[in-house]
């Protein structure tokens, strides 16, 4: 079963404060990737490959998740990208459409 954007993400861990330790929380995608702090450099929503990329890269790697959060690893289908697509443009998210190298 895969997570979309509204239901929550169970096993999610996120650092506290001090970094010391962890403490198990759940939340949405759109939360978790906020909460990393190298995904959205800008108001730019991300194509469905990246996202991907990161989700299964960055899950237990602090170096590109920003040492943060950490996640069992997933991915989105299609349309569970759109409903992410559709949460981020609610927030003011922009989507630029990629190149073709993308």
């Amino acid at each position: 079963m895969q997570n979309t954007p509204e239901q929550e993400i169970a096993g999610f861990l996120k650092a506290i404060e001090d970094g010391s330790e962890w403490k198990k929380e759940s939340g949405d995608l759109v939360s978790l990737l906020l909460d990393c702090p190298f995904f959205f450099l800008a108001d730019v929503i991300p194509p469905l490959q990246a996202v991907n990329e990161f989700l299964q890269n960055a899950s237990d790697n602090p170096s590109i998740s920003g040492a943060s959060c950490r996640w069992v690893q997933f991915q989105l289908e299609a349309a569970e990208y759109s409903d992410f697509v559709r949460e981020l443009q609610r927030r003011q998210f922009q989507f630029i459409e990629p190149g073709f190298y993308i």
